[in-house]
């Protein structure tokens, strides 16, 4: 089973996010990336939505965290997907 979503149809409609939190299984796309921290254990992440008493985290598990993040051509297969 999938869903797709579309957005952004053409330049005039970009899509732009705030607090964006993806959990990527393949994610394949062009990017540029702002003051980016690779390898940062989640228990440690400063960025992004905090992960909340009771949901799963792989013990030792990793994220990476951005300032700001580019991302264009994007094509993903993804858990979960939240911005605000």
């Amino acid at each position: 089973i999938y869903l797709r979503l579309d957005a952004g149809p053409n330049a005039q409609h970009k899509v732009e996010a705030k607090n964006l939190y993806i959990d990527v299984a393949q994610l394949d796309a062009d990017a540029t990336f702002t003051n980016i921290d690779i390898g940062v254990a989640v228990k440690d992440k400063t960025r992004g939505p905090a992960v909340k008493q009771g949901e799963n985290a792989l013990p030792g598990g990793f994220a990476q965290q951005a300032q700001k993040a580019d991302l264009t051509n994007v094509k993903q297969t993804a858990w979960a997907t939240t911005a605000g």
